[in-house]
């Protein structure tokens, strides 16, 4: 069993563990969740089903393999390029396929993801940056970014146009932000690369998963999973007092989440009354005027909404060192947590399934991890969710490169987005991990484990993915993945396009409209951060607001020329739709 250190112990372990949270992301790249390790397989089978058509409008303008790949003639090439994932292994059969068929290689330097910001500063600083060069690129980073694409340390991208795959993916209403954002001076400096949910206004389902089971067993569940507010932290409560997974007493906890994800997930978020949103808090248009979102009332009741949750113990005592975003993780599967507050993405679903079927066998897989609906404080009809930027980071060319490793990594990149590049990407090679039938038929050969989900047999999937997720829709139609969670997963993004009266989306304007305040002092988001971990951890329902009111005060003078200069733009949106068309006529400006 899993014991909660004491709580004398916080103050000092949360100043070391603050120092490492600001290595950690957000919502990065695609999504938020851990990819599925599976245990060995215990039955091989093979699945037969319709092969996932990418959609309609990239179909009817692709280029064919023949056109776009599978030259053996072409000249061997060799270039370096940085990857977060573990480089793939010498007997992966995929990649070398992959290689000998394009005829290049690639010298692989790894880094983590959580440090993908600092080593980009590091790497440009020491001139030290690979030849094709992935960026994690948001608004955390943004105003350096332009810096750097200004002042010539990244070549601008090559001519698109023998690579249609590639200029086709910008050519959709929904990207035309991503691709503006990456122009400077009308030239192309970076390639975006786009977001897997553009079928759904680039939703990201943040939300509630929970123990269904545990909920059925005390009487609790509702029907569609949906729950008021108080509905939803009262059954946590209930999973505590009541130890539906007989962990004895102390021994359950109510919920938890990624620190990078805490405390905004938890009544920050749903507390807003603005239309737009962020990873964390920032500069925000309210009543025609920018303010710090930090500052505000709402912000204010938001934060102690968590702080009460927290004191109530239905938040994990350790939640706020929990840097390494694992043991928490580790007390779900065990079946000592009663919910997980997630990106809740195909991955992450059959993860959390998987896992905790690995622990215990004989539980009922869909109910183990159940995505909740969760009405916003003090609403009973009203949910919150949010879209994100349409791209979730971007390539780019460094001076290094030659034209000739330009091209054969955008020769293979539009190969990638063929039918054929697709299927290699999601399924394999033909003959040996799957079969096709000439209606297009699907037939899955890999092994799978006890819970019916495919072992992948190719961990390395960074390449065949770098400009964009693997098919197009977060994962909802690659026949690899668990049907029961895509089936979730689909039917939540549904639920919310129905229910969520307002999509909350990102200010553009703020965000990407280059301020020499901004670039000079930066957003604060790391400050708030840090704050907001302290006071929930050091102060008392009674004295919080007061807490915070000095740290906000002590901070202002630093705030107040961001908010200033915020202010003196020459537009300030009120309303989402305004803001995009506004943008797309070239309004942005950079």
């Amino acid at each position: 069993m899993y014991k909660r250190l004491h709580r004398k112990k916080w103050t000092v372990i949360i100043a070391l563990a603050l120092c490492a949270l600001f290595a950690l992301s957000a919502c990065g790249g695609g999504g938020g969740g851990a990819q599925t390790t599976a245990p060995a397989a215990t039955t091989a089978a093979a699945a037969t089903t319709a092969a996932a058509a990418t959609t309609a409008a990239a179909a009817a303008e692709a280029t064919t393999a023949a056109e776009a790949g599978g030259d053996h003639d072409l000249p061997f090439v060799k270039f370096s390029m940085n990857v977060s994932q573990d480089p793939p292994k010498a007997d992966d059969a995929r990649w070398n396929w992959y290689k000998e068929q394009f005829n290049f290689d690639i010298d692989f330097v790894p880094f983590q993801y959580t440090e993908r910001w600092e080593k980009t500063r590091i790497w440009i600083a020491t001139d030290d940056l690979t030849d094709i060069f992935w960026l994690g690129l948001d608004e955390m980073i943004y105003a350096e970014y332009v810096t750097w694409m200004k002042t010539g340390l990244f070549q601008e991208v090559p001519d698109l146009t023998p690579y249609p795959n590639i200029k086709n993916m910008y050519n959709h209403e929904k990207n035309m932000v991503a691709d503006l954002l990456c122009t400077f001076d009308g030239k192309l400096m970076s390639l975006p690369a786009i977001r897997g949910t553009a079928p759904y206004n680039y939703m990201v389902n943040l939300s509630f998963g929970y123990r269904a089971d545990w909920a059925e067993q005390l009487g609790l569940r509702k029907p569609n999973d949906t729950y008021t507010w108080d509905e939803f932290w009262d059954m946590l409560q209930a999973f505590i007092d009541e130890d539906p997974g007989n962990n004895g007493p102390g021994n359950t906890y109510g919920i938890s989440t990624r620190l990078t994800y805490f405390p905004d997930i938890m009544g920050i978020w749903q507390t807003d009354p603005s239309p737009w949103t962020w990873e964390d808090p920032t500069f925000v248009a309210m009543d025609g005027e920018y303010v710090w979102y930090p500052a505000t009332e709402t912000y204010l009741q938001g934060l102690k909404i968590v702080k009460d949750l927290f004191d109530r113990g239905l938040i994990w005592p350790d939640q706020l060192i929990d840097v390494t975003e694992q043991q928490y993780q580790e007390l779900y599967y065990a079946g000592q947590m009663g919910a997980m507050a997630q990106n809740n993405e195909v991955g992450w679903v059959s993860t959390a399934r998987n896992k905790t079927m690995e622990v215990d066998p004989s539980l009922d897989r869909d109910k183990v991890y159940v995505i909740a609906h969760v009405s916003m404080p003090g609403t009973t009809d009203q949910f919150y969710q949010h879209s994100m930027s349409a791209y979730w980071s971007c390539v780019t060319f460094s001076n290094s490169a030659t034209a000739e490793q330009m091209d054969r990594f955008l020769y293979t990149q539009n190969w990638n987005k063929t039918e054929e590049g697709m299927r290699l990407s999601m399924y394999g090679l033909e003959g040996k991990d799957f079969t096709m039938d000439a209606a297009g038929n699907i037939t899955v050969l890999w092994d799978k484990d006890s819970s019916g989900t495919f072992l992948n047999p190719y961990p390395y999937t960074d390449y065949y993915a770098r400009l964009g997720l693997d098919d197009g829709q977060a994962g909802l139609s690659n026949v690899t993945r668990n049907e029961s969670d895509r089936n979730h997963v689909r039917e939540a993004f549904e639920w919310n396009l129905a229910n969520v009266a307002r999509l909350k989306i990102m200010d553009y304007v703020q965000v990407y409209t280059p301020l020499e305040s901004k670039e000079r002092v930066g957003t604060f988001t790391a400050d708030v951060k840090n704050k907001a971990v302290e006071v929930i951890a050091n102060t008392t329902g009674d004295t919080i607001e007061e807490a915070w009111r000095a740290w906000v005060a002590e901070i202002a003078p630093r705030v107040q020329p961001v908010i200033d200069e915020l202010n003196a733009l020459p537009y300030i949106p009120d309303d989402p739709v305004e803001m995009m068309d506004y943008i797309k006529s070239g309004g942005l400006g950079n």
